[in-house]
């Protein structure tokens, strides 16, 4: 759920879309357990992997090459000299440059006339920042917004039995009465019969879970109960979140 606001341009006396980011960014720890959620790696092992790959990227392109990452694609150097130009190219150095910095081209594909790129998800939805009561993500409503099967990085609704699951929403933090453990979480068949899921992870805008291996294929609905109201606090009693459509179990 990318977020934009409103902005209004002098030149040209109109108003403009921009995105902006809410919270804090994502720390390592939260990127590692991730990652090792979707891998057989354990989130030490991951962390100690991203830690050794940005020195050796460094010391990569410190000898003047790219750095091409499946998934990711390109990384390489450029240069600045802002205000030390010279006159003829034999006078030309190294004492000209000011700045280096690291430049990323994402990996893409093309499909027809479409380009696709790899981190943009291809159900991304724009939120209005207007939408979100606060900076720390809590929303006036909560809303899951989409979901990714771990097994085959589907983000169409499709879910591999026994798979990872990473839904991602607004105001979506799963806690049970005592806010210290998960709330409960269902996948609800269309003979209104629930099987309660295993959850891993519970954030204000995410929720891992394990998809149930031994449920028969067919549509799916995504509940959670939670103790955590739309202002971030703790209740009394529990509220139910629901995705907005059915999920398909293969």
């Amino acid at each position: 759920m990318p977020i934009f606001k409103a902005v209004y341009k002098k030149m040209s006396k109109l108003w403009y879309p921009q995105a902006v980011t809410i919270g804090s960014p994502v720390s390592m720890d939260e990127l590692c357990k991730q990652i090792a959620m979707m891998t057989t790696v354990s989130t030490p092992d991951a962390k100690a992997a991203i830690e050794a790959m940005g020195m050796v990227m460094g010391g990569f392109m410190n000898s003047g090459r790219s750095v091409q990452v499946d998934g990711l694609d390109t990384f390489y150097y450029t240069c600045t000299s802002k205000g030390q130009g010279v006159s003829t190219a034999d006078e030309v150095s190294a004492k000209q440059i000011a700045g280096t910095r690291v430049r990323f081209v994402p990996e893409s594909s093309r499909k027809g006339n479409t380009i696709k790129r790899t981190l943009i998800s291809e159900d991304l939805v724009w939120t209005n920042i207007k939408e979100i009561s606060t900076l720390d993500g809590t929303g006036v409503t909560s809303s899951f917004t989409g979901i990714t099967c771990g097994a085959t990085g589907q983000t169409n609704g499709h879910l591999k039995r026994g798979a990872i699951a990473f839904a991602n929403g607004n105001g979506i933090e799963c806690k049970d009465a005592t806010g210290e453990g998960f709330g409960k979480g269902y996948l609800r068949n269309e003979f209104e019969v629930d099987e309660e899921l295993e959850i891993r992870l519970s954030t204000n805008d995410s929720l891992v879970f394990v998809v149930p291996i031994d449920l028969a294929e067919g549509n799916y609905t995504l509940r959670i109960e939670t103790y955590i109201g739309t202002n971030g606090k703790l209740q009394t009693e529990p509220r139910t979140i629901e995705y907005p459509s059915p999920l398909v179990l293969e």
